[in-house]
């Protein structure tokens, strides 16, 4: 009975296990099945968009709209073609230089320029470059010979000679080898291989003599800006503390220095009592800070005097605590302090109000004692 026990037990874990496999193998079949059926859907899509696609001929180009769809056709522009109707979305071909297209535009018609020689568009027929130029086949202009380089026949296709190196120019096309030579481009300026000229550096880069590139400056600090604009020849630079920029700004830097530290000096003499002190630290802090670091560049007169008045308003800690010690210390029974502060009218303190409550009694217990 034990041994058919067991058996029943294998036989249901192998069949399970058999459930388990299949039930895997069938979810692989049907996820491969899905990606089947959605790829044949997008070609279908990709299909039906085709249909629907506006089918032009050979000699034309397709209309887009804004949508980038196909709304209609139209013959290719002068000198270009279209020799099929399976690129008509894209744009005509232009015909090379002594060709142009025939009426139909699907292709061109005359003989390509050789080098040499250029052509004009939508002209059959070449004409020769002049002395000192060149050109490759099928152009539509000539090049001048580069500086170093000469050209003394016409209808030539290549020049003579060997071309100026960068960092130097020289003068470009030339019809004689006396004029070829190169000279060095000067400090401030740069030129490219083969340059008829030197070209002046952009502001903020500089350059040394015979340089085929420019240079950008080192930057100033961040709390600091350039005293002089660096000059391109060279690449030295010369920086200032934005503190010291002017006077107005030094003493904008050192009122806000001034503030935060009378404010910090009077939290720390009494942090429960001047504790709304640190607002006014961290406002002249900021503005303190926002001088000194520039970024490079010059604070403006207005944001300076805003600088001033807000940390004039920042003193406002410091006016409050001298007046509270001011009014509980020496401020008495309506005197005056020896610091500049109110007499005491209709604002009792706490040590006022003792006091006068300490007459009071007196008067009171005098009073008594008469009776």
């Amino acid at each position: 009975m034990l041994f058919l026990l067991k058996n029943r037990i294998s036989m249901t874990r192998f069949m399970s296990s058999r459930f388990i496999v299949v039930a895997a193998i069938m979810s692989v079949v049907m996820v491969e099945v899905e990606g089947v059926e959605s790829v044949a859907a997008g070609r279908r899509r990709r299909r039906r968009n085709l249909r629907n696609m506006i089918s032009c001929g050979k000699g034309q180009h397709a209309i887009w709209n804004s949508y980038k769809r196909v709304i209609g056709c139209e013959d290719c522009p002068p000198n270009t073609y279209r020799p099929d109707d399976v690129h008509y979305t894209e744009n005509c071909i232009v015909c090379p230089g002594g060709r142009q297209a025939n009426i139909d535009h699907t292709h061109c018609i005359g003989e390509i320029c050789p080098i040499g020689k250029f052509g004009v568009a939508g002209a059959v027929g070449c004409t020769d470059c002049a002395a000192g130029k060149y050109s490759v086949a099928g152009s539509f202009s000539c090049r001048e010979c580069e500086s170093g380089r000469y050209n003394s026949e016409a209808g030539s296709g290549v020049c003579v000679g060997q071309m100026c190196a960068a960092g130097k120019y020289g003068l470009v096309g030339q019809t004689a080898r006396d004029h070829t030579t190169c000279q060095p481009c000067e400090s401030g300026k740069w030129s490219s291989v083969g340059g008829g000229v030197c070209r002046h550096c952009p502001e903020g880069q500089y350059s040394g003599s015979e340089s085929s590139t420019c240079y950008t400056h080192e930057k100033c600090p961040t709390n600091s800006f350039y005293k002089v604009q660096p000059s391109t020849s060279s690449d030295k630079i010369v920086c200032e503390r934005c503190i010291y920029a002017d006077d107005i700004t030094s003493a904008a830097y050192y009122i806000a220095v001034m503030v935060a530290c009378v404010n910090t000096l009077l939290f720390l003499a009494k942090i429960k009592s001047y504790c709304y002190v640190l607002l006014f630290i961290v406002c002249a802090g900021g503005w303190a800070s926002w001088l000194n670091f520039c970024a490079g560049r010059k604070r403006g007169d207005t944001s300076i005097i805003i600088s001033m008045v807000m940390n004039s308003l920042c003193l406002c800690g410091f006016y409050f605590a001298v007046r509270k010690a001011c009014l509980s210390l020496i401020c008495k029974y309506g005197g005056q302090c020896t610091l500049p502060c109110w007499k005491n009218t209709g604002e009792n303190t706490d040590d006022e109000a003792g006091e006068k409550k300490k007459v009071a009694n007196t008067k009171h217990t005098a009073n008594i004692s008469i009776l």
